[in-house]
């Protein structure tokens, strides 16, 4: 899909949005939308950070291998969200892997198009810099997940920011509109799919969450947050 269909994709992009149709002709120009099948790699840890991707639909998965083997998901983009976009303010190889975990269309804007772009425009340029920020806090917090707090504590603060993303109000609770798997769960907070399973479990007594129709449902948002809050050790559940 090239042309009339990249112009189309890219000014449905929020980031974009604001742009006049100029420029986002001159930024489409040469821009191909790709479809992308699950388990393609974007990019790998090492590869040259020499273009930015923005996925127009699907899912793609941004984590990073631990040194034990494992593998740390970072963050998931979806539509409308750009992806790989560090390298524009430094020369230095990807540092993280970007894999497309569902059907996707993905397009792929060379870096120093993009580098002219935000400097041509600041308005655009402040944007870019906030959500980059905002990308940062969500990181950093997750970090802190990692260091200070235990399983259930990291569990409960993913559920509580997977609620506010993917959230819609439904009788029992907030619903995750978003299909998080139990294996997907284990891989954002560096655990595995068995405890996630018996934390779940616990939460479920408990009655802090339910799954309706193979959806995760926070019922008691409240109670996740003080257990979220809760430093490493603080607060035991019950098996």
């Amino acid at each position: 899909m090239t042309g009339m269909s990249a112009r189309l994709y890219l000014s449905r992009v929020p980031l974009l949005q604001p742009l006049p149709q100029a420029q986002i002709d001159e930024l489409a120009e040469g821009v191909v939308i790709q479809q992308a099948k699950p388990g393609r790699m974007l990019y790998l840890d090492g590869d040259p950070g020499d273009r930015v991707f923005v996925v127009h639909g699907g899912r793609v998965r941004c984590s990073r291998a631990l040194r034990d083997g494992r593998v740390l998901t970072l963050a998931y983009r979806e539509a409308g969200d750009l992806v790989g976009e560090m390298c524009v303010f430094d020369g230095a190889p990807r540092d993280e892997m970007a894999e497309v975990t569902a059907g996707s269309l993905i397009s792929e804007l060379p870096k120093a198009k993009v580098v002219a772009l935000l400097r041509s425009d600041p308005a655009l340029a402040f944007r870019f810099a906030a959500m980059m920020g905002e990308r940062r806090r969500r990181i950093e917090r997750r970090c802190e997940l990692l260091v200070m707090h235990d399983v259930p504590a990291r569990l409960a603060a993913v559920l509580i920011e997977l609620g506010e993303r993917y959230g819609a109000p439904c009788a029992e609770g907030v619903r995750i509109e978003s299909r998080t798997r139990q294996h997907d769960l284990a891989d954002m907070i560096a655990s595995t799919r068995t405890t996630i399973t018996v934390t779940l479990k616990t939460f479920e007594r408990r009655g802090w969450v339910k799954v309706v129709d193979r959806r995760l449902v926070i019922a008691d948002g409240e109670a996740l947050k003080r257990i979220a809050e809760a430093p490493r050790g603080g607060m035991a559940l019950e098996r």
